[in-house]
This record gives structure tokens, sequence and C-alpha cells, in this order.
């Protein structure tokens, strides 16, 4: 599929920077468009100048669209001003690796060298970023964002919303729930209900989020 015009819903100059990383690898260089209703100020460099991009602050219509932010949270508040009603792609890094038994639903952004096994889910405007593996049969709901060199097993469910950090381990057969914040680094043997912040190895609960 070749994209000529991508929007790009929400800004967050990190993930904007690595999108362009994921398009450039697959050789396309769409125009992209920016929507930053917020005006929030540039903080980081994100222009690759092999792309002819503009931000604007309101929605103009666009041939296919994906976020501009990773963050669980923003993604909700993003779809809930602008909708799902729209042409969300998957954007895909050339170097990821999925079996063609692993199913994504629309809006994901999968980074490079990411590895996700067979008969695996991924739900809408799933996030996972570079170096991290997903095993087989593994459950990946909504709006998840998974962190840089996340090694999740097999017949894993991770609920809607929930946030994995950095580095964390997660093994066979664990639930984690909805709204959870994972801490970078943990290593997760035990199931995780809903609505915590969890952390340390072995992973404990610390505290309701509040999200």
């Amino acid at each position: 599929m070749q994209i000529e015009k991508l929007t790009l819903l929400g800004k967050s100059d990190v993930t904007i920077s690595m999108i362009m990383d994921v398009l450039e690898s697959k050789g396309m260089f769409p125009e992209i468009k920016i929507v930053n209703n917020l005006d929030l100020p540039i903080e980081h460099t994100f222009n690759n100048p092999k792309f002819k991009w503009e931000i604007t602050n309101k929605l103009t219509g666009g041939d296919t669209f994906a976020l501009g932010v990773s963050n669980s949270s923003i993604k909700r508040k993003i779809l809930n001003t602008f909708g799902e009603d729209m042409n969300f792609i998957n954007l895909i890094h050339n170097t990821a690796s999925i079996s063609s038994t692993t199913t994504l639903e629309k809006g994901c952004t999968i980074h490079s060298n990411v590895s996700i096994s067979a008969h695996s889910h991924l739900g809408k405007f799933v996030s996972v970023n570079r170096n991290s593996s997903i095993g087989h049969h593994t459950n990946i709901g909504d709006f998840v964002s998974i962190n840089p060199s996340v090694a999740i097993a097999g017949h894993v469910n991770i609920g809607e919303g929930t946030v994995i950090g950095i580095g964390a381990i997660i093994s066979d057969h664990v639930n984690i729930g909805k709204n959870c914040v994972i801490g970078a680094g943990s290593i997760v043997i035990k199931d995780i209900p809903d609505d915590v912040v969890a952390y340390g190895s072995p992973c404990k609960i610390v505290r309701k989020t509040n999200i």
C-alpha cells in the first residue's frame, strides 16, 4: 500500500519522529499533516528532511489517518474529540516480524525490531515500541502502549489502556487488567487486577491508578 497523504491526530514530537522512521523504512514518504489542536509547543526535534509536513490546529480531512501520540490515556482523549470513523491505518516498521496468524485491529503502530508470535491479537490503537517481543496466543487490548525492550511470553492477556514500562518481562499465562501501569524493569509472574500501578521484581501492586 502506498500512502500519498497521512494525517496524524495529536502531537508528540518523539512519537512523530518514530513514525517518520517507520515510514522511511518502508520507502514511503507521504505528505504529513499534524493536527495539533491544543497548540502544544515543539519541544524536541522531529523533522525528517525527506518528508513534507505541516502543523495545523484543526482537522481538515485527509486520505489516511494515524495517531501522533503513544500515551494510552491521550489516545483515548484524542479519539473522544475527533472520533474513530476515519481510515486509520497500521504503521509497521520494515524490520518488525509479525506472524501471519497474528491479527491487528486498526490504528496500531509497530516500531523497529518488534517480534509478534503466532495466533496473537492486538486491539485498536496499540503501540509496540522498538525491540519488544510478544509471545504466541497473547491478547493485547485496545489503546495499550508497550515501551521498548518489553518481553511478553505466551498466553498473556493485557487489558485495555494499560501501559507496560521499558524492559518489563511478563511470564506465560499472566493476566494484566485494564488501565494499569507496569513499571520499567518489572518481572510480572502473577495476575494484576484492573486500575493499579505495579512494579518490581517480582511485580507488586503499589497503588490504584488515576485513569
